[in-house]
């Protein structure tokens, strides 16, 4: 193939090196024939309506069109972190007019002895650490850690605090704000142990404590959302793959019956749905499984996650069609 000479260049019989570039022309990306709509909460922080489809183009569309604290913002991080080019839909799926949000309770007790730093890690997102001088007291950290928390609008949860104790409160009102792990540290900055503690949700005082929202003390999310309006929403739309953040049977049956409906010869619009999980017990997540019973719908588990539902189902859609970076995703095979 004979390249064409750059822009600008005189012939002459002194030796030098002349570099053309020519766009488009290489290695080129994977095509994207999928069409992929991630189904979850919005806040009312995000501009879309609930049950309308709109497609987003990057975590900043995600963040304005369904909140940054949302569900659907972290399932689109999840997606796009995998798939920086790849294509998405979101459709708002509206919470329960009676949703209670999750709580979760960091309690800082005793003066610190020594210095050392507060390590945060909430839904798998690792915090800057907050310093703790000798002499501080524990309402002095826990001010410190909402100070830091406050700074970070982009996290799942709100954050407040009071004497020395930190409340945080899911960003999104139903039991999935139950599944949110906080992971809370008290580290020595030397050979000194700081002497102060942390507990969560009225459990026991430790230096590194590690659970969910809504646990013991803490109030529990209740009022679970309804995936009928949404799942009609894109139902017409030419979607190959549904991916949802619903973990409770009843909404898995409502997508169960979508894609089967869906995919119906009559219809033409064959899709697979996937919806993700955390469950602790193999047992449970079997019984799951077998109550779907639907070749179409796929339960991604990951046992003790850090990450939402939402965001391991958008992350394992990713990779099964864009590849994860060591294997090729199905898009390659087009």
């Amino acid at each position: 193939m004979t390249l064409p000479l750059p822009s600008g260049y005189t012939p002459s019989l002194l030796p030098r090196i002349a570099i053309a570039v020519r766009l488009g022309v290489g290695p080129q990306p994977a095509s994207n024939d999928y069409a992929v709509a991630l189904l979850g909460n919005k806040t009312t922080a995000g501009l879309v309506a609930a049950a309308t489809p709109t497609e987003v183009s990057g975590v900043d569309d995600a963040n304005t069109q369904c909140g940054a604290r949302s569900e659907l913002a972290h399932m689109c991080r999840a997606w796009f972190g995998i798939a920086p080019r790849g294509r998405a839909s979101v459709c708002a799926v509206a919470e329960n007019g009676s949703a209670v949000a999750a709580t979760a309770t960091l309690a800082f007790a005793t003066t610190a002895t020594a210095a050392g730093v507060v390590r945060l890690r909430i839904n798998g997102r690792r915090l800057p650490e907050v310093v703790i001088a000798s002499g501080d007291t524990a309402s002095a950290v826990a001010t410190a850690v909402n100070t830091m928390l406050g700074q970070y609008t982009d996290l799942p949860c709100t954050a407040g605090v009071a004497t020395a104790t930190v409340t945080l409160t899911a960003a999104q009102g139903g039991p999935r704000g139950n599944d949110i792990r906080v992971v809370c540290e008290i580290a020595p900055s030397g050979t000194s142990a700081v002497a102060m503690t942390v507990a969560l949700n009225g459990g026991s005082a430790a230096v590194k404590v590690d659970g969910r929202f809504g646990t013991d003390s803490a109030t529990a999310g209740t009022g679970a959302d309804d995936f009928t309006a949404a799942l009609s929403a894109v139902y017409a739309g030419h979607y190959d793959f549904i991916v949802c953040a619903c973990n409770d049977d009843t909404n898995r049956a409502l997508v169960k019956a979508h894609v089967v409906a869906a995919s119906a010869i009559s219809e033409g619009r064959r899709r697979a749905a996937v919806c993700g999980s955390i469950e602790s017990s193999n047992s449970t997540v079997r019984t799951d499984a077998t109550t779907a019973n639907e070749p179409r719908v796929q339960i991604m588990r990951l046992k003790g996650a850090h990450n939402s539902t939402g965001e391991l189902a958008a992350g394992y859609v990713a990779a099964h069609i864009y590849g994860d970076g060591r294997l090729p995703g199905i898009a390659q095979y087009l």
